[in-house]
């Protein structure tokens, strides 16, 4: 995910080669599968990607 390679849809960042405002932020983010329950990393995903937007956007 950290090259655009042919395959490659989006960074390790989440962000969609070629479309400037969309964030894939989902399951498919995580190289490897979890040992606990899947919806568990699915919130920890969607909680970073939270973050990293508040934090850009300093002004919310």
């Amino acid at each position: 995910m950290a090259s655009l390679g042919q395959r490659d849809v989006f960074d390790g960042g989440g962000l969609v080669y070629g479309i400037n405002i969309l964030i894939v932020a989902d399951n498919s983010l995580v190289p490897l599968l979890l040992d606990s329950n899947i919806t568990s990393g699915v919130y920890l995903i969607g909680l970073t990607f939270v973050q990293q937007l508040l934090k850009q956007h300093s002004k919310y």
